[in-house]
């Protein structure tokens, strides 16, 4: 697979499983990558491909039932095991998690939609965003900011790639 040429606050690296692109500013506050279509998520057994790139245990990853809005859901630092599974087998229907417990995974998946992640440097705080045309006019990426608890000048950013005329 040949790789796109990417600005130098991003890289590409090498994973078992395929090729991840990462945010250099972000790295240094929050471990995250964006996968590209090599990285299939079919089953338990796949997840487990994933967890080693990311530090977190293979039960440890939270999804959305996303439904291009502006809803943001909290995970607290020292989330209970029960309360972790109750959110894993009923996705919330939200389009972003806002983090500030290291050992989850928050996960956001887009095709023409776009993935933005934020970290916080000051406080840790982590959040995941799916926005599209509608969570952008409604303001999601703000929402998670403020649910966050986060100044906007604390804040690194990233958005991840999106479907474009050339993929």
């Amino acid at each position: 697979m040949t790789l796109s040429p990417v600005p130098a606050s991003v890289c590409w690296t090498r994973e078992p499983w395929g090729a991840a692109l990462r945010c250099r500013p972000l790295e240094a506050i929050a471990q995250h990558l964006f996968t590209t279509r090599q990285l299939q998520l079919p089953s338990a057994e796949a997840w487990q491909t994933l967890a080693p790139s990311l530090g977190v245990e293979t039960d440890r990853f939270l999804t959305l039932n996303q439904v291009h809005g502006r809803e943001i859901v909290a995970i607290h630092r020292g989330i209970e095991p029960r309360a972790l599974r109750s959110l894993q087998d009923h996705r919330p229907d939200a389009d972003g998690f806002v983090s500030g417990a290291p050992d989850v995974a928050l996960v956001i998946r887009v095709a023409d939609c776009l993935p933005v992640f934020m970290a916080d440097r000051r406080t840790g705080v982590v959040a995941a965003v799916h926005v599209g045309w509608r969570g952008t006019a409604a303001r999601a990426a703000v929402a998670a900011r403020r649910e966050c608890g986060s100044r906007p000048a604390d804040l690194v950013v990233a958005i991840g790639p999106a479907i474009g005329a050339c993929c």
